[in-house]
């Protein structure tokens, strides 16, 4: 999961303006949940789903989910997640959901179907071999719901209602990562597999969104974690090279030195444009192994 910064990419044309789909669904949403007695059914959108409302979260987001940064769009049609639930809320049973921003543009976010939808997840734990990934993946009969579905935590259990200030009554235990950067909640582990963590080094007060995120997010299933593995294998193929020439760095001296440092110092930097650009899958992940290549570099140069 990475920042990314909403102001980038202009409101939707579908639900910018007061004629727009959204503001029409808005309005008689708001006559459906009014009436008396209260409806059973929740109201039926639609406005979220236009295709420049996708157009635009693609744009603002590479075609990668907002949770987890896989690239959705080679296997997958995109799930547009409303990071407030539109439909009901999974921890107060009777709430209508934030039914009000089921077209707010600030409300809405790319997802994959498994961290978007409530699916059965097998995760990974910290110290799994890649082959006990595997044996793990075969108990997915036995394995707990993971997905966000309808989930939206609170730090002290208060929920907004309509017309109610939603940044003054609540303090969500989700990260929308266009809110709130990531980076500060979130540790790669230079482990064998790359699992995330809940980094302890964020503020104490905060340290439980990061859990929560990474439970209901399932962002430690047992696909995600292999498909994070092989691309920072791929990586790795990189920087074992890079390493025999920090080898031949270290056995040098003067001007040849130099000269090999400067050169692994461009490889860095290249590899680094291209595996942290956020077009690229995993790009959060990749740069955190990358920093700490580096270090493991610096300890053996300096």
């Amino acid at each position: 999961m990475r920042y990314v910064d909403r102001s980038l990419v202009g409101e939707p044309a579908s639900l910018a303006v007061d004629a727009s789909d959204g503001a029409r669904e808005r309005v008689r949403a708001e006559a459906h949940y009014a009436q008396v007695p209260e409806p059973k059914n929740s109201y039926s959108f639609k406005a979220y789903k236009n295709d420049d409302v996708k157009d635009a979260l693609r744009t603002l987001f590479h075609g990668k989910c907002a949770y987890c940064e896989i690239r959705y769009e080679g296997s997958q049609p995109v799930d547009v997640e409303h990071y407030r639930p539109k439909g009901g809320i999974e921890e107060v049973p009777g709430h209508r959901g934030y039914w009000w921003l089921a077209a707010s543009w600030t409300n809405l976010l790319p997802s994959c179907i498994d961290c978007n939808r409530r699916r059965r997840q097998v995760s990974a734990d910290y110290d799994m071999s890649p082959d006990e990934l595997e044996v793990a993946h075969a108990n997915l009969d036995n394995a707990e719901p993971g997905g966000k579905q309808n989930a939206f935590p609170t730090f002290d259990e208060v929920w907004a209602e309509p017309n109610e200030d939603l940044e003054q009554l609540e303090k969500p235990l989700l990260i929308d990562p266009t809110r709130t950067d990531p980076s500060q909640f979130f540790v790669w582990p230079n482990a064998e597999i790359s699992v995330v963590l809940a980094s302890p080094q964020g503020m104490q007060s905060d340290y439980p969104c990061a859990e929560m995120s990474i439970d209901i997010y399932a962002l430690n299933r047992i696909g995600l974690v292999q498909a994070r593995l092989e691309m920072r294998q791929d990586l790795d193929l990189h920087l074992q090279l890079l390493r025999m020439n920090a080898e031949d760095a270290m056995a040098a001296d003067g001007e040849r030195r130099a000269q090999l440092i400067n050169r692994l110092t461009e490889h860095i930097v290249a590899l680094r444009k291209r595996y942290e650009d956020p077009k690229h899958a995993f790009s959060t992940m990749l740069s955190a192994h990358l920093d700490a290549f580096e270090n493991e570099l610096a300890q053996l140069l300096y």
